[in-house]
């Protein structure tokens, strides 16, 4: 199912107040969700529905393009009181606040601007790169990310998370051998 068809159907239970019921993936593992939708929202550059979750008993922000085998119950729910706090989705963000310090190739340039704008990136004249700084909230999401530019990066800090590419680098070369 698309990501517009996703949100075709999710609109389309928030209207009616009806249950949806979908296949979830996190870092803890897969699991199958009903949940009350009460909101679609676009945040930290992806689409999320928002809603009581039953199986958690509790508010939830699920990611559109984590959930599968999604489908509408047409099981119609009472709407539920969601107080103001329960709306500040930023509780929702794990903040490590790791500052980034990092060398790219110039060929990656495009990409760093269009992921982060071109203030996080100045021109190094005696390398001929970029220097990127940035600040990054989820120390997994940023490993990720890093490894994602192979060998057009090279990370000057935080020193641990030097430790943790090169670690990672050793691991995929082992792969191959």
């Amino acid at each position: 199912m698309s990501l517009t068809e996703k949100i075709d159907l999710i609109k389309q239970a928030i209207n009616n107040r009806e249950l949806i019921l979908f296949q979830y993936y996190s870092e803890k593992g897969e699991s199958e969700r009903t949940i009350e939708p009460y909101f679609i929202i676009f945040r930290w550059f992806a689409w999320y529905v928002y809603g009581y979750c039953l199986t958690q008993q509790d508010y939830r922000l699920f990611k559109l393009n984590r959930l599968s085998e999604l489908q509408n119950l047409k099981t119609s729910y009472e709407e539920r009181f969601i107080s103001e706090k329960e709306l500040n989705f930023d509780h929702y963000i794990w903040r490590d606040d790791i500052k980034l310090a990092a060398i790219f190739d110039m060929s990656v340039k495009y990409r760093l601007i269009d992921e982060y704008g071109p203030e996080c990136i100045t021109f190094d004249d005696q390398s001929g790169k970029l220097l990127f700084e940035n600040t990054f909230t989820n120390r997994n999401y940023l490993l990720q990310w890093i490894l994602s530019y192979g060998d057009a990066v090279k990370v000057i800090e935080p020193l641990e998370l030097v430790d943790e590419v090169c670690l990672n680098a050793k691991n995929i070369l082992a792969q191959y051998k």
